[in-house]
Formats: C-alpha cells, sequence, structure tokens
C-alpha cells in the first residue's frame, strides 16, 4: 500500500488511530510506503526511512539511528526524563531537540554535558539543544 501524507489536516487522535491501523498493517506482513514531509511521524512509526531532496536519496535509516543513539545517550543521564522534537536538517547538517529535564539538576550544566556528549558522537553537526523541564507531579 502507498499513501502520500496519509495525516495531513488530522488531529492528534486521528492521527494515532492511522498510525496505528498502518503499524498492524505491518505487522500482518503487509509492506506499506509512506511520502511525508514528517519526520517525527517517520522516525516514530517507520521501521526504514528514507530521505530525498533533489530526486536523490541524500539518508537512508541514518535519521533513525541517529535519534536512537542520541536518545540512548540523554536518557543515560538520570535527570533526563523524555526527549522529543527531534529533528535533523541532514543537507545542512543540523540537529534539534527538547530534553525533559528534572528540577534538581543544573539546567545550564546539563546542557554543556549533553552539548559536549552528542558533539563527540557527530562532531560534523551543528546542534540545538533545548532544555524543556517537567511539570507533572
Amino acid at each position: 500500500i502507498i499513501l502520500d501524507e496519509p495525516t495531513a489536516g488530522q488531529d492528534y487522535r486521528h492521527y494515532t488511530e492511522i498510525m496505528e491501523f498502518l503499524r498492524g498493517l505491518g505487522e500482518r506482513g503487509i509492506t506499506v510506503v509512506m511520502i511525508t514531509h514528517d519526520m517525527h511521524l517517520m522516525l516514530e512509526y517507520a521501521s526504514r526511512a528514507v530521505v530525498f531532496s533533489g530526486g536523490r536519496i541524500i539518508a537512508d535509516d541514518e535519521c533513525a539511528k541517529m535519534r536512537n543513539e542520541v536518545l540512548k545517550q540523554v536518557l543515560s543521564h538520570d535527570w533526563a526524563l523524555q526527549m522529543h522534537g527531534f529533528h535533523l536538517e541532514p543537507e545542512k547538517k543540523e540537529m534539534r531537540f527538547d530534553v525533559v529535564m528534572s528540577f534538581d539538576v543544573n539546567h545550564t550544566e546539563a546542557l554543556k554535558t549533553l552539548y559536549g556528549e552528542i558533539g563527540e558522537l557527530y562532531p560534523d553537526w551543528n546542534l540545538l539543544i533545548t532544555a524543556d523541564f517537567d511539570v507533572s507531579d
């Protein structure tokens, strides 16, 4: 099955329903190909992502592997509760994401730590890491 922008214009509930339905098809052995501009969607639901620009492949699985590697590094810290908003611009070598941090850490120092660690993993990439805060009880 080939779909072009399957979640365009959908609210979160319908977006999730569509994607869970498609995930179920994949689990039953049906190949699902999606064309989308939503990298977050692909990283969350796809087992493989191929990125095209100017009619040529510029990334094949690289984005998902990078996200998983960055997520593992971020969550290796007790004060890092969650990572979200992961976005890559492969052509510009730009990576950005938010990290939900606990209140009991110095956020400036935590960001310095992450910039250092992620910078070692991806020295050629420009990073923008934003601190987000845990406000749950």
